[in-house]
This record gives structure tokens, C-alpha cells and sequence, in this order.
């Protein structure tokens, strides 16, 4: 990944991950074809995406390839055809070896035609007769009359007789055609888009009537236009369309054919809005603009202040959770000295970009009565739970209890009508909640052993959490078992610490504050001075997110001690595509050594249940630049930061992910605070995956005495894959766990840059949803309600 995206108000650092060589190919493949194989009489397609090539004529031999076996074609009547539908790419490369054995010279010229049936793409040979030893000069394009003339190749740069010649053709996304010959770039052109190819052709069933003689391997179709440097790659035999072996996790494989819902690998695919399932929407109607209610845009706080409240209240009038609408601010700065709530759920905020409209907020909570940890916008209401009111939930059988990764629950009674019909209404939602207690002293020791995933004594700490996660369900006719949708996520206990584990039907209040945005524009505070390690003294939060299913994305935020943060009993909220800056007076931060300017408190802090932060740059470092706290199942992914650390903040983090992660300056990338009372810094299956720094950093949180700092990390099975780390294995030892204990941390050697897949949670969300996962069918079939 290669962060350039700027806005105007970010002119000072632009920070990047490194450029990964070798970005595989196997979700871009349309066919490839060795002809070393058939299938219902068919050569088979080696891509195993079912394109397979019928051969029309009795004409041909297999015989000696490139590589491999070949197709001679010997008497330039036999063809080839390989159906492809609609497929109308954007972009292609399309590659193929021919050695050519007969150079027809009577008529037109023509030879060797290889391309879409009516010439959407087409490529052939003109027979060059005053220079016999040449196959042919190439002329090639995505249109018979927009293409690159034998004039564009040049005589030297076609197909010769009697010898292999590799020859590549690509696309881009903007119309640049380019030729390859021999994995040398030999001309390149724009070209216009074309129409549907319907069926590939290599022969001589085609409007040009150029038959084929010679000897064909090779013959690939992508959907991506290759670079330079992978046709180079793909000119040697070298694999594009996927890694060695070597550089996959054994938590993972290439596909997730090593992945068990029981493995330290957590699930996480199902992190963000609506569960990956739905990409926040972009083409929402508009139910409302500020300008309507009054707003200026020209530094005048009252109007504008009164006409952002009137505008909320009407907007929440016109939306509801399945009608989604934009409340629109349109290009400008607006100001105000007001905290905005809005709870109404469907409601999104938007502006004209986060370069165009600027919120500018006055001062802080502190004048409006609030603290210095309070925020200026609040999503949603914040919320509680009726989880042990019978009319809402109902228990396990604690005979039966369900383990880590299952996917069924039994229950200690029967569902009644009016749960099951609560359940129904819900579309078969439900949560499972048990209370965990943070220390051995607790009244769950054996759960927060469980969530800890340590054999080292915890220690003794106070408060605790509520654990929960949300399923989809299926319910047996005698209601008395759940099949989930996915897998469980913790061992249940059978310790009765407020009533045990529970099922809950809903929440109460706030369960319907969801579907609710903000995105595209700027928030901005006055240059306050960072006077503490919480920041300003004026209470400048940002936004605070207490609903479920919604988002922030694509907004810059200048000045603010906190933000964004996510309350902890949501799930499923997204915060995508946000830059954090500042400018002003910072604090000096940082144990001896290992100082940096302090800019602000918590830059995102993340909490709740399969939360989503991706695409996230950190322009000036904050005491915690982003934070888990209290979170499970959550995903952390494509940050790009200086010296930036990825603070964990106890209270449990359990199965939580960092993935795509790239910091200039290792320094501080470990440090982590919190109160000490409430738990180890991380518990069990947080995983790193592809953090990528500029230099190799010591891993702190593998413990090496009792007696360290490293202590509060305590000695339990999180997982490091892809992170550029000073550990090294033993002599003779590659690509191994280290240290060699299944209840401790687990280290793969494999660097950052080679680690396959690069983002973890991508590739995992891709299986889960194509069907892949063991033990999992696609949810789209398994759960049709």
C-alpha cells in the first residue's frame, strides 16, 4: 500500500509503506491455458474459473511447448474458441508463446490471428515478404482500426519462423495499449474501449480470415493490466498468481485451507457496516440543506449554529433505518459554539469533500458543562441492556456449554412464543453476553483465564466487561439449540457471576440508533495548547460514536484532543478514510529516549464488537494514536503513520486485529497504558499481520522475565505474521513459532513485504463470503431469511 492521498491542509509529511514487488494476480486470472489437460472433451482451463477451449477442425497435434505441452496448428483452418459471455473488462493483459511454422504470403497477408470474435481485441500478422526469415510484422489494438500498425512494431519486434516468441498485450484503466514483445515494451498507444468480446478466437474463424500455423502456448486472459515489471516476470515462467509457500502463515495458507474456527487465527471477517455485507452507501438522497435553515458560511456562529440544530431536527423527520438521507452542507466553513446530538437512526451528515466544507467548532465541552474527555458530535444514544429480563433473554444449559469456535448453543428451556417471535421480528438476530471480571481475584477467574489465554497468574484487578457477540441463528423445532453463523468466539463458563451467560433479543435503550454517517468534510478546533496528557483543557473531542452499524469516512479532523472514538456496547461501525492533523503547542511526551510531541489524547479509540478503522493517516502523533480498548472481534487496517504506536488499552482486547500497518519510526509502536487495575494490556489471539516498519523492531510484548514491564502483557497466544522484528528463529529453523509453546506467542518469520496474504482481513472477509472457510458455507445460501 502507498499512501499519497492529501487535502489541502496536509502540505508536511506524506509517509508511505514500501512498495511490495510482487503484487499477485490469482483474483484477476479470466483463463490460462497450457493445453496439458482436457475436460469433457474441452482443453482445460488452469485458472479453474471454467473457461475452458474447444478446438474446431481435426488439423492440430500436442506437442512440445514453450513449457510443457502445446497446440500445433498445421494447416491454418482449425481454430480455437473460448467463450466468455459479456466479459467487457476495463483493463486486461492478455499473453500468450507461439512459434510459428508457415509464413502465408498469398492474399491479404494475414497470419496468426489471436483475439475476441468481432475484434474487440484482436492481434495478427503481416506477412512481410521482402524478408522471408520473418513470421510477419504484428499489428495489434482493442479495435480493427485503432491499433498499432506494423509501422508502430517495426519488422524486428514480430514473429519469427521456427522460433518461441512471447508476446503481451495490456490495457490500463485509462486507455494506454501497450506491446510487449519478449518482456520488452516495444510501443505503446491510447486506445478506445471496446465492446464485449463475446468469444476469444486463435484461428481462422474471424472476420479477417487470418489463419493460425504454428505452435501456441501459454495463452492467458487477465482483468488487470499487468506493469512492466510483471509481464517482465511473466516473460521467465516466474508465479504471479500467487506466493511461494514460504511466505504464507500456517495460520492461513494461501485461501484460508488452513484456517480452523479453532485456531489462533481469529474470524474477523464480518468487521464494519452491516458486516461487510453492504458497502456504506453513496447515492443516498438528499432530505435536507443547511442553507435552507439559515446557515452563512461566513464566520457568523449564531446563525450558523441555529441553522445546523433546525436542520438535524427536520432531516431526522424524513429518515428512518431502512430510508436512509443526507442532510447536505454544502462547500464553506461553518462555525459553531454548540455540541450536536443527533440519535435518529438513518441520518447521514455529509458534505461537498473533507477539502470543501469545514466545521468548525468554538471552544469546547468544558463550556457547555461537560469534561475534557467529552465530544463536541454524538452519534446515537449511548446504551444499556435488559439482558436478564426473562421477557428479553434466556440461559444456557450448563451441562452442554458451547467452546471456542462452535456453531451450535443449547439452551436450558425451550424458546417461548413471545422470544421467538422476538427473535423473528429481529431477522434471527441475537447476542450472547457473559460478564467477565478483569483479575484471578474475580468472581470468573476461569473466564478471564479464557480471555487472557495466559498460564501466568493475572493479576489482581478490579471492574470487568461484558462479552458479547452477535450471531445470526437458525432454531432447531424443538427450540431448545441455535445454529450460529458463525463461530463462537470464547470458551462459555459456568460461572454465574450476574446470572452467567445469557441470550439477548435486543437492547434497550438506543438498540435502534444505527445507520447513521458522517463523511466528506472537515472538522476543525481552535489551536488550543496540549496542556496535559488528556489534551487541551477545553474538552475538544470530535465524534463519539454510541450507535451501531454506522460511520465516519473520509474526514480530515484538525485540532482535537479525541477524534473519534466508539462506544463499547456497539458493533459493527466503521471509520474509513480520516486524516488527523494539528498545529498546535504539543506536549512532550515520552519515557528517555524515546520522546515525541504530544498533539492530542486518543486519536481513534476503538471499541465495541467487530469494529472496522481502515485507511487512516496520522499526520502528528497523539499520546495514544490509536487505541483498543475494550474490544473484540475488532479490525484495525491500512495505517499510515510517523511515529505511531498502536496503544492497547486493556479492559480486554480479545481477538482483535492490526493488518496493513506501516510505521516510518518504531519507537513507541508498543506503547501502551491504561489503568493497570483493569487487566493485561491485550488478551488472547490479537494478531499482527503485515506491520511493516522502516527499521526492525525488538517485539516488546513477548515477555522475557517476570519482573519487566512486559509483565502486563503477560505470557498468552497472540500472534505476530509479517511484522519486521530483530527476533530471529534458531539455526535451521525458518518460518516457525516462536517460542515453540501453542499457549504462547506465536512469531512467523516472514517479512512484512513477503507475507502473503498482505491484509489479512481482506483475504479472510474474500473466503467467508465466497464459501471457502472450513466448516462455513457462503451466509448469502446458509442463511436466506
Amino acid at each position: 500500500m502507498i499512501f499519497t492521498r492529501l487535502t489541502p491542509f496536509v502540505v508536511a509529511m506524506v509517509v508511505s509503506s514500501p512498495v511490495i514487488s510482487k503484487p499477485y494476480l490469482a483474483d484477476n486470472v479470466v483463463f490460462k491455458h497450457h493445453f496439458e489437460a482436457t475436460v469433457d472433451g474441452q482443453y482445460l482451463d488452469a485458472s479453474g474459473n471454467g473457461n475452458h477451449a474447444k478446438i474446431f477442425g481435426d488439423s492440430y497435434a500436442i506437442t512440445a511447448g514453450a513449457q510443457g505441452n502445446g497446440i500445433e496448428f498445421l494447416d491454418g483452418l482449425t481454430y480455437l474458441e473460448i467463450p466468455l459471455g459479456d466479459f467487457n473488462p476495463t483493463e486486461f493483459t492478455v499473453s500468450w508463446r507461439l512459434k510459428i511454422s508457415h509464413l502465408e504470403t498469398e492474399g491479404n497477408g494475414y497470419n496468426q490471428q489471436i483475439g475476441s470474435q468481432w475484434g474487440q481485441f484482436h492481434s495478427h500478422s503481416s506477412a512481410d515478404k521482402q524478408n522471408g526469415a520473418h513470421g510477419g510484422r504484428v499489428q495489434i489494438g482493442t479495435l480493427r482500426d485503432d491499433r498499432l500498425n506494423s509501422a508502430d512494431t517495426g519488422a524486428q519486434n514480430g514473429y519469427i519462423l521456427n522460433e518461441w516468441v512471447h508476446i503481451t498485450a495490456t490495457q490500463d484503466i485509462d486507455g494506454l495499449f501497450s506491446y510487449y514483445k519478449d518482456g520488452v515494451l516495444i510501443a505503446s498507444k491510447q486506445m478506445a474501449a471496446s465492446d464485449p468480446w463475446g468469444t476469444f478466437t486463435v484461428g481462422k474463424k474471424n472476420r479477417l480470415s487470418a489463419g493460425m500455423y504454428g505452435t501456441l502456448d501459454e495463452l492467458y486472459l487477465y482483468d488487470i493490466s499487468m506493469t512492466a515489471e510483471q509481464v517482465a516476470m511473466l516473460h521467465n515462467f516466474e508465479e504471479l498468481d500467487r506466493p511461494p509457500v514460504e511466505h504464507t502463515s500456517a495460520l492461513w495458507g494461501y485461501e484460508g485451507e488452513l484456517w480452523q474456527p479453532t485456531n489462533r487465527l481469529p474470524f474477523v471477517a464480518l468487521a464494519g457496516y452491516q458486516e461487510g455485507k453492504d458497502p456504506i452507501p453513496d447515492d443516498l438522497p438528499i432530505v435536507a440543506n443547511i442553507m435552507d435553515f439559515g446557515a452563512k458560511s461566513t464566520y457568523e456562529v449564531e446563525a450558523d449554529t441555529a441553522a445546523l440544530l433546525a436542520a438535524v431536527a427536520f432531516a431526522a423527520t424524513q429518515v428512518n433505518a431502512e430510508n436512509l438521507g443526507v442532510l447536505w452542507i454544502p462547500e464553506g466553513e461553518y462555525r459553531f459554539d454548540q455540541p450536536l446530538i443527533f440519535t435518529q437512526p438513518g441520518l447521514v451528515i455529509r458534505g461537498a469533500g473533507q477539502d470543501k466544507t469545514t466545521l468548525y467548532f468554538e471552544g469546547g465541552m468544558v463550556d457547555h458543562g461537560g469534561t475534557i474527555n467529552d465530544f463536541m458530535i454524538t452519534m446515537g444514544q449511548k446504551q444499556s441492556y435488559q439482558r436478564w429480563n426473562n421477557a428479553f433473554s434466556f440461559g444456557l444449559n450448563n451441562e452442554d456449554l458451547p467452546q471456542r469456535g462452535d456453531f451450535e448453543i443449547r439452551l436450558a428451556d425451550a424458546i417461548s412464543d413471545d422470544v421467538f417471535d422476538r427473535i423473528a421480528a429481529q431477522g434471527y438476530r441475537i447476542r450472547l453476553a457473559q460478564q467477565v471480571k478483569y483479575g484471578e481475584n474475580s468472581e470468573s477467574p476461569n473466564l478471564a483465564a479464557e480471555i487472557n489465554g495466559t498460564s501466568m497468574p493475572l493479576p489482581n484487578s478490579s471492574g470487568g466487561m461484558l462479552l458479547k457477540q452477535n450471531f445470526i441463528v437458525e432454531i432447531s423445532e424443538d427450540r431448545m439449540t441455535l445454529t450460529l453463523d458463525r463461530p463462537l468466539m470464547w470458551t462459555v463458563t459456568d460461572e454465574e457471576i450476574y446470572g452467567g451467560a445469557r441470550m439477548m433479543t435486543r437492547e434497550f435503550p438506543g438498540s435502534d440508533s444505527q445507520r447513521m454517517g458522517i463523511e466528506q468534510l472537515a472538522i476543525h478546533f481552535d489551536s488550543t495548547k496540549v496542556t496535559g496528557h488528556s489534551g487541551s483543557a477545553f474538552g475538544q473531542g470530535g465524534i463519539y460514536m454510541a450507535g451501531d452499524n454506522s460511520w465516519v469516512k473520509d474526514v480530515y479532523i484538525f485540532n482535537s484532543d479525541n477524534p473519534i472514538a466508539v462506544g463499547k456496547n456497539t458493533h459493527n461501525n466503521q471509520i474509513e478514510g480520516i486524516t488527523l492533523d494539528a498545529d498546535r503547542e504539543p506536549r512532550l511526551s515520552g519515557a528517555s529516549g524515546k520522546r515525541y510531541n504530544s498533539h492530542g489524547h486518543h486519536g481513534i479509540t476503538t471499541r465495541g464488537e467487530s469494529t472496522l478503522v481502515r485507511d487512516i493517516t496520522v499526520l502528528k502523533e497523539f499520546t495514544h494514536d490509536i487505541t483498543i480498548v475494550n474490544c473484540l472481534a475488532c479490525v484495525i487496517s491500512e495505517v499510515d503513520g510517523g511515529q505511531f504506536n498502536m496503544d492497547h488499552h486493556r479492559q480486554v482486547v480479545y481477538s482483535s486485529l492490526w493488518t496493513d500497518i506501516s510505521i516510518q519510526n518504531p519507537n513507541r509502536m508498543w506503547l501502551s497504558t491504561g489503568n493497570m487495575s483493569e487487566g493485561q494490556a491485550s488478551g488472547a489471539y490479537t494478531t499482527y499481520w503485515n506491520i511493516y516498519t522502516a527499521e526492525p523492531t525488538f517485539i516488546v510484548p513477548f515477555p522475557q522475565d517476570e519482573n519487566t514491564t512486559r509483565r502486563q502483557w503477560g505470557f498468552l497466544p497472540i500472534n505476530m505474521m509479517g511484522v519486521n522484528t530483530t527476533n530471529v528463529p534458531a539455526v535451521g529453523e525458518t518460518n516457525l513459532p516462536w517460542p515453540y509453546d501453542a499457549t504462547g506467542p506465536m512469531l512467523e518469520t516472514i517479512t512484512a513485504q513477503d507475507i502473503y496474504p498482505q491484509n489479512i482481513y481482506e483475504a479472510q472477509k474474500k473466503s467467508y463470503f465466497e464459501g471457502k472457510l472450513h466448516g462455513m458455507t457462503s451466509p448469502q445460501t446458509r442463511y436466506s431469511r
